[in-house]
């Protein structure tokens, strides 16, 4: 750990340095070059380095994936990976101090902007005709997302599927004669029942209605409520304490929805009524997970990974031979009924290229060749699913993985378009295809965050943190929510929160999506 804090320090100082210089060239005035046709070229392979937070992935000695590239396209590939996401961006902080940055690198979207901002990135505007491939794959609007200052210095991957939703222990649920919950006082009706009826027979009171994470245990009875979770809205990669909808043409914030406060009623209800596992709201999502395996309680906000994939039905079934997790599909009320978000504005990371790299046309081409091949077709196939007839077999548009599938478990970092999440998702998993497909098709509130940027000098973290100890206050009983005007005009004073709001009607309406 000290030398992560050392890594992390020295990354700040360098690249500190680096950016006072940068900003003193405004490189935003240099036209980038073409890609010229008529470079010298050279005779072997051409080296590219690319570089991806590989959350720990191992890449085999035997990499298949490299050396089909290579082969196929000329290349020398190389792949930095294996840190966790603070090592990755210290470590890119660094090689943008030393102008070392690598040919093809994946950043999450505040240090992307850093980056563009200060001259780092390459304009991609003069290369257009070389992402035509790209750009039909990942449409028109994942390019707009990543303008900065007006300049085009990347590309967005599409975002991860929006799939989080109540599920639902239905053998208890026919055990206790009850049905799926369909609104707020059924629901609560459920936890209750869950609570004090004994739904696991063992004879004992020791069961909970609701179970889950602090991050996300009461995210659904928000937008039960049509708002969201004021503290988590966007999640870590998109840190706007709040969200924002539109309603009937009008910009939205979540903290000055009334909605918000009848949310926070209904959950005072529940907590008050001990339907709610008393360590949900400081519980980690593993300590959540573990819970409902054993059979702690009934109802959990999460995904289908957690209680629908084959490998964790084999835990859950291991803990509990008749234990039945199904996703709560009818949830509605009169103020909204969605079962989470979707946030049209997000993107799982950022795809760039470094400045340096205009004066290389030949290493240009080669990556943009990589881009086009690995985007559809053949090289889509090729990093998703490995080598055709060996890992899978297809025939027409329908893919079946072979027993030597498990080899490609490293291949999503040489993804460097992303991929076709359901679809991937489906072939990979085609036992859980069904509940992925509902899952995603549940209806979701549409938030903008994605499309809005902090505002300079606004300390988003201290402004989250308030707003989940005030929640906490309130979902708790020790604040009245009679005093709920009083916390907004303490994040207003104390923590600037208007410039937030300013800020997002600003870009919204630079962005068209606001009028």
């Amino acid at each position: 750990m000290k030398r992560n804090v050392k890594l992390s320090v020295l990354s700040v100082l360098l690249f500190s340095s680096v950016l006072t210089g940068c900003t003193s060239k405004s490189p935003a005035t240099s036209p980038t070059p073409a890609v010229s046709d008529t470079a010298t070229k050279s005779t072997g392979p051409v080296a590219i380095e690319t570089s991806i937070n590989g959350w720990g992935v191992k890449i085999p000695e035997d990499d298949f994936l490299k050396k089909t590239l290579d082969e196929k396209l000329g290349l020398n590939l190389k792949v930095s990976s294996g840190m966790n996401a603070d090592d990755y961006k210290a470590q890119m902080n660094v090689r943008a101090a030393s102008n070392s940055l690598p040919d093809l690198m994946y950043l999450e979207k505040v240090q992307y902007q850093e980056f563009a901002k200060n001259g780092l990135l390459l304009d991609l505007a003069p290369y257009l005709d070389k992402l035509k491939d790209v750009k039909s794959v990942l449409g028109e609007e994942n390019f707009k997302k990543s303008v900065v200052n007006g300049k085009q210095f990347g590309f967005a991957l599409k975002p991860n599927l929006f799939v989080e939703a109540y599920w639902i222990r239905k053998d208890w649920l026919d055990k206790l004669g009850l049905k799926q919950p369909t609104t707020p006082d059924e629901l609560f009706n459920v936890a209750k029942a869950f609570t004090e009826n004994d739904p696991d027979g063992n004879g004992k009171k020791d069961t909970y209605g609701i179970t889950g994470d602090a991050s996300t245990v009461f995210n659904g009875i928000f937008t039960l409520f049509g708002t969201v979770n004021s503290a988590t809205a966007g999640g870590p990669n998109i840190p706007l304490p709040g969200g924002f909808y539109l309603r009937d043409g009008k910009l939205i914030n979540s903290l000055y929805d009334p909605n918000t406060k009848q949310a926070l009623a209904y959950i005072q209800k529940l907590i008050a009524a001990n339907v709610v596992d008393p360590d949900a709201t400081s519980a980690k999502p593993a300590d959540a997970t573990t819970k409902a395996y054993q059979g702690k309680a009934g109802i959990i906000y999460n995904n289908w990974t957690t209680l629908a994939r084959v490998d964790t039905l084999a835990k859950i079934k291991a803990a509990n031979p008749n234990a039945e997790w199904v996703l709560i599909e009818n949830l509605k009320s009169p103020l909204g009924g969605q079962v989470g978000i979707v946030d049209a504005g997000a993107a799982s990371q950022y795809v760039t290229l470094p400045a340096t790299l205009a004066k290389s046309p030949e290493k240009l081409d080669a990556i943009f060749k990589l881009l086009s091949y690995t985007s559809k077709g053949e090289g889509s196939n090729l990093v998703q699913f490995g080598v055709k007839d060996r890992h899978f077999t297809q025939d027409g548009d329908k893919i079946t993985l072979t027993d030597k599938a498990t080899e490609t478990s490293y291949s999503w970092i040489y993804q460097f378009v992303g991929r076709p999440e359901q679809q991937y998702l489906a072939t990979k998993f085609p036992a859980s295809a069904d509940v992925i497909k509902k899952s995603v098709e549940l209806p979701r509130i549409s938030i903008l965050n994605g499309f809005i940027d902090l505002p300079e000098g606004f300390q988003a973290a201290d402004v989250r943190r308030y707003i989940e100890e005030e929640f906490l206050k309130f979902e708790y009983g020790k604040s009245s929510l009679d005093d709920y005007d009083k916390f907004i005009q303490t994040l207003e004073k104390t923590f600037k929160y208007t410039s937030l709001l300013d800020q997002a009607n600003k870009q919204l309406k630079e962005k068209g999506i606001l009028k």
